[in-house]
């Protein structure tokens, strides 16, 4: 993103310096038996928030997303 924005390239270094992986968290005290063994965000949302589903939205699957991301007119 900073390579995309240097104008932003400290505030984003900052940023990132803030941000951690939460999925050890998840992993270590969170469990759900609708997680089905897994902890992809494709089996823990539905079971945290089940009225957020992926049918209907505009990036659906995973592959979807980075060529979202790619597109300049993609979901931001």
């Amino acid at each position: 993103m900073a390579a995309e924005l240097p104008q932003y390239k400290d505030e984003i270094g900052n940023i990132q310096g803030r941000l951690w992986d939460l999925l050890p968290v998840m992993r270590t005290h969170v469990y759900d038996l609708e997680f089905r063994g897994s902890y992809s965000l494709k089996s823990v949302l539905p079971a945290l928030v089940p009225d957020m589903i992926y049918e209907g939205m505009e990036v659906a699957e995973g592959s979807q997303a980075g060529l979202a991301w790619e597109k300049k007119d993609g979901p931001r």
